[in-house]
């Protein structure tokens, strides 16, 4: 089976800006650093695209004018799709937090994935081949500004213009964030172990806590010896990701995380022992 019958049409990048008042669909990969190390790595010595012959396959996402959102609200690289889809190990709605060396097989097609991620996630392919065909920026629709890490930014627009790839300016929309009651979502089960996600929204950002908890004796990588593993971050209305926590947002989590500590006490209590020990940090910075 051919991967557009799994994946869908993606469009052909342009060295343009592309706003939420037309149609497209990009393949993405997420660079927080060093772009031009990620794209050696991804060309290798094979002239018509990169193939990963390890168990950890490239982490992808799919986006389009409705939904912008990328991992950490970052910039990168555009991929093109494998040929076959066999080269397709995974896809989900959203950032599942699954081990990168499970075999896992996709249970729904790029388009079905698209129309479950919610506003402000993103969604989660695993690409055992492809081939780099251009770069994204992120960029604030009301603004202009570029958004993400600054610094990769310059650096994915160096390697645009080394490599001669486009560069896609994807115009971001911002979204507001209501305040409403904290909440820990529904848990997700993959990988051998169960992803507990809880919201925070306050002053007009949103606090997101992903703990991902071992289960059934599975062999989790990037767990800590107690078999949890956690991720905490302030998001803004463009969907971009803070993990420099002051004391004033941790207070603020800690104060939320006070009203659903009864709906799963493992979990708060484990968000909370994390939490004062990264204040102890701070502070003692």
């Amino acid at each position: 089976m051919e991967s557009t019958a799994l994946l869908g049409e993606v469009s052909k990048p342009e060295t343009r800006r592309y706003t939420s008042g037309e149609q497209y669909r990009f393949l993405v990969h997420t660079v927080l650093d060093n772009p031009e190390r990620t794209f050696d790595y991804l060309s290798g010595d094979q002239p018509n695209g990169f193939r990963i012959e390890s168990d950890k396959p490239l982490n992808a996402s799919l986006i389009d004018q409705k939904h912008t959102a990328t991992f950490e609200g970052a910039s990168g690289l555009i991929v093109q799709p494998p040929e076959k889809a066999e080269d397709i190990s995974g896809i989900w709605p959203g950032d599942v937090a699954v081990d990168m060396r499970t075999n896992a097989r996709p249970n729904m097609t790029g388009i079905e994935a698209l129309a479950a991620t919610k506003q402000g996630e993103y969604n989660q392919v695993h690409l055992k081949a492809g081939k780099v065909e251009g770069v994204f920026i992120r960029v604030a629709a009301d603004t202009g500004k570029e958004l993400g890490y600054p610094q990769t930014n310059k650096a994915l627009r160096d390697l645009a213009a080394q490599q001669g790839l486009p560069v896609a300016e994807i115009s971001v929309n911002p979204r507001q964030i209501i305040e409403v009651e904290p909440a820990i979502k529904t848990p997700v089960y993959t990988g051998g172990g169960e992803l507990h996600q809880i919201v925070l929204p306050h002053n007009g950002y949103e606090y997101k806590i992903d703990v991902v908890k071992q289960t059934n004796g599975q062999d989790i990588s990037f767990v800590d010896a107690e078999g949890f593993a956690i991720r905490m971050t302030k998001i803004d209305g463009y969907d971009v990701w803070d993990r420099n926590l002051t004391d004033d947002d941790l207070a603020s989590m800690q104060q939320s995380l006070a009203l659903v500590r009864q709906s799963n006490p493992e979990i708060v209590q484990y968000v909370e022992q994390q939490i004062a020990e990264l204040q102890n940090r701070v502070n003692a910075t």
